[in-house]
């Protein structure tokens, strides 16, 4: 009994480290997929493929989710290991769909980049995200986001690399400012980045992300011109939280609404943040709130404005 014990706590322990981890003792963290950074990757990328127990050269799935592969989307904890998700490491031009690790110039075996080849049937859309855990004591307000960008321009078609977040890993918001597509005219095979270093940052504010719970952040890939497709790669992927009390609702609904006498209503108040409670004051005769859900009914009695 007592080896299974230990057992089911070691289990809970892993899966809890199963994504980038943010706190006020560590509030950043750097994914340059040369090192190990625990719960996302384990050394240096090989193109080898995720799981949620990577072995050397692995991503670790419980912080990757992709779509968008011939092979079957990777949910968050599944294993895929070959095909279109271990491509393996390469340093020139490819032309098969899939997941691998760039090593040539300016990355390195020891320095890779994580890149995609889209197809007709790969990544063309797509999507691949990254999931993030509040692991501090207070609320994360804020995080500021970077990453740089590379690409092969060897083709005459361009793909686009875009950038959204979630707190809900559902509904995600784009950041129109950070899109990038290749140029459409072919420029060669060199591997390149785009801009400076980082080639694109945001910063996230209005957040209010609680102890434990989690964030996420995607980047989208489509065809602006089809054909035969440009490489994409991203590399140092930095994350900084800032941490303090919970941020305020703010009420998404409408701030108005109208009803008629004698027929039964009902409005729900929306908002940002999560609110744990909701009021309301001045409420005609006979009409409630229900202040767990923000749903308030009633049935007007008289014409008026409230």
């Amino acid at each position: 009994m007592k080896k299974r014990i230990l057992l089911l706590v070691l289990f809970i322990s892993a899966f809890s480290w199963g994504q980038v981890q943010l706190s006020e003792g560590t509030p950043t963290q750097t994914i340059d997929f040369s090192s190990t950074v625990t719960g996302v990757s384990n050394g240096a990328f090989t193109g080898t493929g995720f799981q949620a127990t990577p072995t050397a050269g692995q991503l670790d799935s419980d912080a990757w989710a992709v779509t968008g592969l011939s092979d079957g989307a990777l949910a968050f904890g599944v294993t895929r290991i070959t095909g279109d998700y271990a491509r393996g490491a390469v340093n020139s031009q490819q032309s098969t769909g899939g997941i691998y690790a760039h090593t040539g110039a300016p990355n390195s075996v020891a320095n890779p980049c994580l890149m995609f080849q889209p197809s007709g049937s790969d990544f063309s859309p797509g999507t691949i995200t990254l999931r993030i855990q509040n692991n501090g004591v207070g609320f994360i307000n804020q995080i500021v986001a970077s990453y740089n960008i590379f690409y092969r321009n060897d083709q005459a078609s361009s793909n686009t690399l875009n950038f959204s977040y979630s707190t809900d890993d559902t509904s995600y918001i784009a950041v129109g400012a950070l899109d990038f597509a290749t140029p459409v005219a072919a420029s060669g095979t060199t591997w390149l980045q785009e801009g400076s270093t980082p080639s694109r940052s945001t910063t996230i504010t209005g957040l209010s992300i609680a102890p434990s719970d989690y964030f996420y952040i995607r980047w989208n890939s489509d065809d602006v011109v089809g054909g035969t497709r440009d490489e994409l790669g991203l590399d140092d992927i930095s994350v900084t939280a800032s941490f303090g009390p919970p941020s305020a609702p703010v009420i998404t609904s409408d701030l108005t609404a109208s009803g008629f006498v004698g027929v039964p209503y009902t409005y729900s108040i929306l908002a940002t943040n999560s609110p744990t409670s909701y009021n309301a004051t001045g409420l005609p005769a006979g009409f409630s709130i229900n202040t767990s859900t923000g749903v308030i009914t009633g049935t007007p009695g008289a014409t008026g404005t409230f």
